[in-house]
C-alpha cells in the first residue's frame, strides 16, 4: 500500500493499493503515531509512505522508519492548486484539507513509483508470476533489492 499522511494536530491519511485505487482515507485529532500504525497496518503492508512537502515531517519519517516503508516526497513542496488538481475526482469524498493533503500526497507518490511498479509488473507478465506482485514491490521498495533478486528470494521460500 501506498499511505499519505498529513500531519498536526489533526492527522489525515490515505492508503492506496499499488494500482492507485484508494482503499481508505480518514483524519483524527491528536492521532499519535502508533495509532496511526495501528490502524493502517490493519488494512495491510504500508510500502510507501508520502507528504506533501519535499522535508518529511518528523511524524513521517518515524511513521516510515518503524514500518520500514520507502519515504517518498515531491521535488517540491505542492501547492494548494496542485492538491485540488490531484484529488479532483475524489472531491466528494474529501471531508477536510488534511485528507485532501493525504490523498494528494498519496497519490503523488503513485505518480512517482508508478513506472517502476509497471516494470515489476511487465517483468512478472513475462514469467507469469503475477501472483506474488505485492511481494516483490514491498521487497524492491522497502529493502532496496532489484526486482530479479526479489524474485529468487520468494521462490526461494517455495522449494
Amino acid at each position: 500500500m501506498i499511505v499519505g499522511i498529513d500531519p498536526g494536530t489533526t492527522v489525515g491519511y490515505a492508503v492506496l493499493d499499488c494500482s492507485g485505487s484508494l482503499i481508505e482515507m480518514y483524519s483524527e485529532k491528536h492521532l499519535n503515531l502508533d495509532s496511526l500504525i495501528s490502524k493502517i497496518i490493519s488494512l495491510g503492508k504500508p510500502v510507501a509512505v508520502a507528504c506533501d512537502v519535499k522535508k518529511a515531517p518528523h511524524l513521517i519519517a518515524k511513521f516510515s522508519a518503524k514500518t520500514r516503508a520507502k519515504l517518498v516526497v515531491p521535488d517540491k513542496d505542492l501547492l494548494q492548486r496542485d492538491k485540488e488538481i490531484l484529488t479532483d475526482d475524489f472531491r466528494k469524498i474529501i471531508k477536510n484539507n488534511h485528507q485532501r493533503s493525504a490523498l494528494a500526497s498519496a497519490l503523488h507518490a503513485h505518480g512517482m513509483l508508478e513506472p517502476l511498479l509497471v516494470k515489476i509488473m511487465r517483468k512478472l507478465i513475462d514469467k507469469d508470476n503475477m501472483d506474488v506482485f505485492e511481494d516483490v514491490v514491498a521487497m524492491v521498495l522497502t529493502r532496496g533489492i532489484s526486482i530479479q533478486r526479489a524474485q529468487e528470494k520468494i521462490s526461494s521460500k517455495f522449494i
